[in-house]
């Protein structure tokens, strides 16, 4: 409770008070807030006592946050592990489509019809030493026109506006949360920097999604699990004051409140959470992983 600091004007005031009283509680007048947050309160014609306001949390300084996050995604180049030159992401073609999941079903259900005489054939070539090496290669290249049918773009879309409503059928639907697939080596981690860097780009004219997101997270998550222990459960403050916060040297309390009025508050539709790798950790089914989903607003 806040302490209490009672101010007679004098000393007979405050005999008189306590005489009228009889040692009986105080009769409360009237409360006025004062300038420094303290509360007055009224307690006879010549005394009140002030009630002293409980500490305050800092302030959360939103545009220093927003700053440093864009200064963090404006590194201009990415190095690849196919080529260790580094590569400017300015320079980067990016090419997207969507794939609607009931033609995607049909398109893998044909893949599997097609392939399942080939994979009888195969199983008899391989007890017969008749076997030849131009017949895998056959096998091989049926396999990859399969997989390239399967995975070929369809319905190319422009990158900014994969969050544009779209029609479904008779419904619109706004996206919120969008699945990228690709093979592995593909570009997916190259895309994921991208979409960051160009959202916090200093060029307006390059800017992606500024007038959408006013805070974009990027969390790759191979690397994130790593400073969680799987057997624990954390709550999404704990992850943001580790990843954002804590390197701004904020508190674990503006954390909190963070994510209490943007992310998960008023300000939630404009917060973009881009989750790198989740195929590479989804198999393991950590806690940080799961929260991050669960709760992530709009996530990529």
């Amino acid at each position: 409770m806040a302490p209490l600091h009672q101010q007679p004007d004098s000393d007979n005031d405050k005999r008189g008070a306590s005489a009228d009283s009889g040692g009986a509680s105080l009769n409360v007048g009237c409360a006025s807030t004062q300038g420094d947050g303290s509360i007055a309160v009224a307690t006879g014609p010549n005394s009140t006592i002030v009630v002293n306001p409980p500490n305050q949390p800092d302030p959360i300084p939103y545009a220093h946050i927003k700053q440093a996050l864009k200064a963090k995604y404006r590194e201009a180049h990415i190095t690849l592990l196919a080529d260790q030159q580094p590569i400017d992401l300015d320079k980067l073609f990016v090419n997207v489509a969507i794939v609607k999941e009931t033609e995607q079903e049909k398109k893998e259900q044909a893949c599997q019809r097609s392939h399942a005489p080939a994979a009888a054939d195969e199983q008899a070539a391989s007890s017969s030493s008749a076997a030849t090496s131009s017949r895998e290669q056959t096998s091989n290249l049926g396999i990859l026109q399969h997989y390239e049918d399967l995975h070929r773009a369809k319905q190319p879309i422009d990158l900014a506006a994969i969050f544009n409503p779209r029609q479904q059928g008779d419904k619109t639907i706004n996206p919120k949360r969008l699945l990228m697939l690709g093979r592995a080596g593909i570009g997916k981690t190259t895309l994921c920097r991208y979409i960051a860097h160009r959202w916090a780009h200093q060029d307006q004219t390059q800017q992606l999604w500024a007038d959408r997101f006013d805070y974009v997270f990027y969390f790759p998550l191979k690397e994130l699990i790593t400073h969680y222990d799987p057997t624990k459960h954390y709550s999404l403050s704990e992850i943001v004051y580790e990843e954002v916060f804590k390197p701004l040297e904020l508190t674990l309390e503006q954390a909190r409140l963070f994510c209490q009025q943007v992310i998960l508050g008023e300000g939630k539709n404009n917060v973009l959470v881009v989750l790198d790798g989740y195929d590479e950790v989804a198999e393991a089914r950590h806690p940080v992983v799961k929260l991050l989903l669960e709760q992530a607003p709009n996530y990529l």
